[in-house]
Formats: C-alpha cells, sequence, structure tokens
C-alpha cells in the first residue's frame, strides 16, 4: 500500500489492495496494478496505465479511472453535470436533419448518447455555425445517463447549420454525423 504516489489507500510502484503508482486519486493509482485501478493520470477510484476492478479508458478521464487525464467524467472540453439544462428549444437524436425556427435570444438544447467510456464523443463543426446568427454556449456530460447536452443561443437573424460529428478520441475517426438547420426571425 506504500509507494511513490499519494491516495487515501497509498499508491506506488507495487501493487495492493487499493491500487499503486505514479498518479493520485481516492484509491491511488500509478504503474502498478490494485483492486481499484492504477496508473499515470488520476480518478476516483485511480487511473491510467495499468488495469484494475474497475478498469480503465483510453485518452480519456472517467469517473473511474483514464490513461492519461484528470477529472470526474468526461473528455477534455466538456462539463460534468449531473442533471440536464433546461432551454427553449430541445433537441435530441430524433430530430436529425431536421429544421427549426426561434426567436432572437432563445436557447437551444442537443442531447444525444456518447459512450465516453469507449473513446467517442461530440465534436462541433465550427465551419457549418454562423455565430451571429447561433452562437454555441456549453456542451455538459452527464456521466449517470451516458449522453451529451450541446447548449446554444440564438443571436440574430439567420439561417445557420449545427453539425456535431460523432468522433473517435484515439483515431479522429467520424463514425456519424448529427445535422439541423436553425432560423432565427
Amino acid at each position: 500500500m506504500g509507494g511513490y504516489g499519494l491516495g487515501l489507500y497509498g499508491a506506488g510502484y507495487g501493487t495492493g489492495y487499493y491500487g499503486a503508482g505514479y498518479g493520485t486519486g481516492y484509491y491511488g493509482a500509478g504503474y502498478g496494478s490494485g483492486y481499484y485501478g492504477a496508473g499515470y493520470g488520476t480518478g476516483y477510484y485511480g487511473a491510467g496505465y495499468g488495469t484494475g476492478y474497475y478498469g480503465y479508458s483510453p485518452y480519456y478521464s472517467g469517473y473511474y479511472g483514464s490513461y492519461y487525464g484528470t477529472s470526474y467524467s468526461t473528455i477534455s472540453g466538456f462539463t460534468s453535470a449531473t442533471s440536464y439544462e433546461d432551454a427553449d428549444l430541445e433537441l435530441d437524436s430524433g430530430d436529425d436533419n431536421d429544421e427549426f425556427t426561434v426567436d432572437e435570444g432563445d436557447t437551444i438544447s442537443i442531447t444525444l448518447t456518447a459512450y465516453h467510456s469507449s473513446g467517442y464523443y461530440y465534436v462541433l463543426d465550427d465551419d457549418d455555425l454562423d455565430d451571429d446568427v447561433v452562437d454555441f454556449d456549453d456542451a455538459l456530460y452527464l456521466q449517470t445517463y451516458g449522453t451529451e447536452q450541446w447548449l446554444f443561443e440564438a443571436e440574430g437573424p439567420g439561417t445557420t447549420t449545427i453539425t456535431l460529428e460523432y468522433t473517435n478520441y484515439s483515431t479522429g475517426t467520424v463514425m456519424s454525423t448529427f445535422e439541423v438547420e436553425i432560423t432565427v426571425e
């Protein structure tokens, strides 16, 4: 249970019931392996290169650990959340390739299933979005539901397209695309 790292139950090069290694975490983390995981990164149950009871996921941070990053639940760039934000227009996967009209100042929410634990997440295609018409506000990840919620605000009159690309984090491969056309009056 001892070693180079720090943690409530210890950490280090060696192995132990609650983990081991270079990193830090509630149950330890590091190069070695342990009951609650191991690795370079940090996380509630440890993180990283090693393996453990709660496993690990490549290149992203998560509740049960990660390879490199540190976080409660998300791939870098997402805000961790436990509940959805309300919006004037609420969309989901069933609204793909549809057209909607909103008023200036309205908020827009797009909620999509995303498997961060497997290294998949949505990326906003900035080239398609006219931020004078609709502006990006925030991207939330709700670990409990395995969903992302993308938030936008209607800025001014016009028509623009919101395109979200479901992407493999490690390869950059786009697996699918969600797209809606928004007109602001």
